[in-house]
């Protein structure tokens, strides 16, 4: 078997997806410039990468690698997974070895991303670098990863079993306890912190429900018309809410989505590419333990903190 690289012709035939990656990374780049692109282009979305969740083009800017497959990740993501050193994209699991242009393709969105000002030869310049030649990844400084302590507390918080909260009772007693200045202070501290509390599992709830019926209106679409990939009916989806809503954006519903993915795949469901599986999460009912730790902070959770923390409870 030759181990002799292949063109971009031949790459671009073996692997379709590739090309259609590089040309959607070149529109969204470009896409804050107006005078950078015709009226008529349509901008793809792109998709996630797969282990932070968090979008590809972030801002300020995180270096990604692409994959000859057509997958795209963080550089640092797919450093801690170490499956850049064996060449496999954790997605589909193609061997990317055996090609110059087929090694992970590293891109520094500092160097892709201009002022306003800037002239549109720069921004060309630029996303020519997604098409550069092979090479093994270059090393880059990690972005600070969360806590491991922190993980771990909110595997100790959802250990623990869900305290009732009774604000009634709380007034009652504050009323009868109005003499005393400072009990009465006592008390109204320790309601407000209920109070906090209550709206962190109750924005989690919420972000849990939408997130599972999106994923069943997406499953819905695709059954219905199988001419429409994953990504196409969550286009679809995003449009059918998008249009309800006076002012609020396709992208900014985009983003906020991709937020409560990984909630929905703590305590739902997930699909694990590495088992090919479905795994299933904590439940629902588990949210109700939670007790300092923010939706935010665990739509930030990485798929091996998540899988972690499923597995402590399996």
């Amino acid at each position: 078997m030759s181990n002799e690289p292949l063109s971009e012709g031949e790459l671009t035939k073996k692997y379709p997806k590739r090309a259609e990656l590089l040309k959607a990374l070149g529109i969204n780049i470009l896409k804050g410039h107006p005078n950078s692109l015709a009226s008529n282009i349509t901008i793809p979305e792109l998709e996630n990468c797969h282990e932070c969740n968090e979008e590809i083009l972030l801002n300020p800017p995180k270096a990604f690698t692409t994959l000859v497959c057509g997958h795209i990740l963080h550089h640092d993501c797919l450093e801690k997974s170490n499956r850049d050193k064996q060449k496999t994209c954790p997605i589909c699991f193609v061997d990317n070895e055996g090609t110059a242009s087929a090694e992970v393709q590293d891109v520094d969105m500092s160097e892709a991303v201009e002022d306003e000002g800037e002239e549109t030869s720069n921004l060309t310049g630029a996303v020519s670098k997604l098409s550069v030649d092979g090479g093994k990844a270059i090393p880059r400084s990690e972005t600070k990863s969360m806590e491991p302590d922190k993980v771990q507390g909110l595997i100790k918080e959802l250990s623990m079993p869900s305290e009732p909260i009774d604000d009634n009772d709380r007034e009652n007693k504050t009323g009868e306890l109005k003499p005393k200045t400072l009990l009465q202070l006592y008390y109204n501290a320790s309601r407000a912190e209920k109070r906090v509390t209550r709206a962190y599992q109750e924005e989690i709830r919420c972000w849990y429900l939408f997130a599972e019926n999106f994923e069943e209106r997406v499953k819905e679409i695709k059954n219905d018309n199988s001419r429409f990939n994953d990504q196409q009916a969550r286009g679809l989806v995003y449009g059918e809410i998008a249009t309800n809503i006076p002012g609020f954006t396709r992208e900014s519903l985009r983003k906020k989505t991709a937020k409560t993915r990984n909630i929905y795949k703590l305590f739902g469901e997930s699909y694990d590419p590495e088992t090919k599986t479905v795994v299933k999460g904590l439940g629902i009912e588990k949210i109700e333990r939670i007790q300092s730790y923010s939706a935010d902070y665990i739509s930030k959770l990485n798929a091996t903190q998540i899988y972690s923390i499923i597995k402590h409870f399996s």
